[in-house]
């Protein structure tokens, strides 16, 4: 018996992405298997803003309701963006409480999302629920990872399942480090980002440890853009706390998450044996690949939202803008619609295919083919 994995990645904002490329596999799935994310999938993990969405679903709700969660509360989660917001008369009770280093934002409109969205449900009110559902964050008291899972009977089994996605949602600068007393613990948490942006290892190591072996387990990622901005060395050889202060969260959630995406394909696909039990959905965040996937219809959809302005793709994960938005959500459409994939197809062959044939040869692996397809045991 297959053991099907969602794992969504953390970005705050950027979270726009995987939303809506889960509303578009949403649609895939009904048409294929007649089931939606929540009645298909066995663990469904999120880090961060990943947190948010894998809660919401596991609760039942479509992707298109996460998507509009994500639209119409952005501002009041992220209520002013950039380096000028950090000077927004907003902030002027975050730092009297803090100091002048206090955290851009409080966590007053995040926790107030969330409850509105999650309710009073603790973790153990899901405890026996599928899908199971797996949340990473880190505590700085014990300066140690956390992975909250509902089918546990742990210390955290009686938090509040609110609580525990704003635990992985309190990124470092961002907001405040989350206090939670329970139970005779208390931890200090903040953004499971900073341990495992993308969670898929950690649902990976969850499945087994539930008795799966490798060759049970399907992996669907979905990613929230990839930076390709870099830092070059004439700006970086000269740079002290001061420069690296405003980048280095960026920089260390970064690299982890490369690896952590590798190891979680090699591991699922058994060094590649099983190029079908995995597959990772990742656009790029840059105006090039921007235009590259855009067709005519899409364009036009961007060109009437921006009113005529040039669009411009960005890393920040706190633009909660109508703009920003705007251009997330058309990324990823256009991303899953026209950008193609490589894929085997034997030992020694790969063919180009849309996102929807590979998604397609993904969940067939599951539920149509015992013999995996076209992945061969003599590839070892």
């Amino acid at each position: 018996m297959t053991f099907k994995i969602l794992s969504i990645d953390g970005g705050g904002m950027r979270g726009v992405i995987a939303a809506q490329l889960l509303k578009l596999i949403e649609a895939e799935l009904v048409r294929l298997t007649g089931k939606r994310l929540h009645q298909y999938f066995d663990l469904i993990a999120g880090t961060s803003s990943g947190s948010i969405t894998a809660a919401n679903l596991t609760l039942g709700k479509s992707a298109a309701q996460v998507l509009d969660l994500f639209i119409q509360n952005g501002r009041r989660i992220f209520p002013y963006r950039g380096t000028w917001g950090y000077l927004s008369p907003q902030r002027l009770p975050l730092i009297l409480r803090h100091g002048l280093s206090a955290p851009k934002f409080a966590h007053t409109g995040l926790a107030t999302v969330l409850r509105e969205n999650l309710g009073g449900r603790s973790l153990s009110d899901f405890e026996r629920q599928t899908p199971k559902l797996l949340i990473p964050t880190y505590d700085t008291m014990l300066r140690h990872p956390v992975i909250f899972k509902t089918w546990e009977s742990a210390w955290y089994s009686k938090i509040r399942l609110w609580e525990a996605v704003l635990c992985s949602a309190s990124a470092p600068t961002f907001f405040p480090s989350y206090f939670l007393p329970v139970g005779g613990y208390s931890g200090s948490f903040i953004d499971g980002g900073v341990a495992a942006n993308n969670p898929t290892t950690c649902a990976i190591t969850s499945a087994l440890h539930l008795g799966y072996t490798l060759k049970d387990i399907r992996v669907l990622s979905i990613g929230t853009g990839e930076n390709t901005y870099g830092y070059p060395y004439k700006d970086t050889q000269h740079w002290g706390l001061t420069q690296w202060a405003a980048r280095i969260l960026d920089v260390l959630m970064d690299g982890p998450q490369d690896v952590m995406e590798e190891t979680a394909q090699q591991i699922v696909t058994l060094g590649d044996r099983y190029p079908n039990h995995y597959l990772r959905l990742q656009p790029k965040l840059s105006n090039l690949f921007l235009d590259h996937v855009l067709d005519a219809e899409l364009r036009q959809e961007l060109t009437l939202a921006l009113k005529g302005k040039r669009p411009q793709v960005r890393e920040d994960i706190d633009d909660a803008s109508p703009e920003n938005i705007a251009v997330l959500k058309v990324l990823a459409q256009g991303y899953f619609k026209n950008q193609r994939l490589r894929i085997p197809v034997s030992y020694n062959e790969t063919k180009n295919t849309t996102i929807t044939e590979a998604f397609e040869v993904w969940v067939s692996s599951s539920v149509t083919s015992p013999q995996d397809g076209f992945a061969m045991e003599e590839w070892s």
